[in-house]
């Protein structure tokens, strides 16, 4: 029993120590950054390696890996969370036609659009001359078209007003008449 005591009590301290030595270099390692230019930093940071994240498929569920315990060296914790699973691995998605290459395809929840790249969001409703108007108006005026510069602004000014105590209510025109009727 005292040798498993003593075997536990070196595993513990030892153990202190590498954290000990950890936080010390760590310490280390911010003071050296903090005394590198800007562009030192940046080439130090072209030289890190990124982790390979995977490929996932076309339209493939993406399940998040978790941030409590990362540092725990279970099995589970070292699987690949980009790797397709269930009908994601089954079906390839890519080859299916176009009107079933959605999510939750016949469903209520089932969306219309995979993804932004084949949508076109550049002229939000706009026609191409209404454009070409507002572009001709910036080079004209140097700031745009007054209808989107008083979008831009209303409700910016006087916001101040709104948490001023309200002032005094006039007597209504109602209550007057009827008070001059009765003199």
């Amino acid at each position: 029993e005292r040798k498993a005591w003593a075997l536990r009590e070196l595993r513990r301290l030892k153990r202190d120590q590498e954290k000990q030595q950890a936080e010390e270099d760590e310490k280390a390692e911010v003071e050296k950054r903090r005394n590198m230019t800007d562009d030192e930093i940046a080439a130090l940071n072209r030289r890190k390696p990124e982790k390979d994240r995977g490929k996932m498929k076309f339209l493939q569920k993406y399940f998040h890996k978790g941030a409590f315990y990362q540092d725990s060296d279970h099995a589970i914790f070292k699987r690949d969370f980009n790797k397709a699973t269930g009908v994601d691995a089954e079906v390839d998605k890519e080859r299916l036609p176009k009107v079933l290459q959605v999510k939750n395809f016949g469903k209520m929840s089932r969306t219309k659009y995979t993804h932004l790249v084949d949508q076109d969001t550049t002229f939000a409703g706009k026609t191409k001359r209404e454009l070409e108007d507002e572009a001709e108006e910036k080079r004209k005026t140097g700031f745009g078209s007054t209808r989107l510069t008083k979008r831009k602004l209303a409700g910016t000014g006087r916001v101040d007003e709104a948490f001023q105590r309200p002032k005094a209510r006039k007597k209504n025109a109602t209550s007057d008449s009827s008070s001059s009727s009765k003199k």
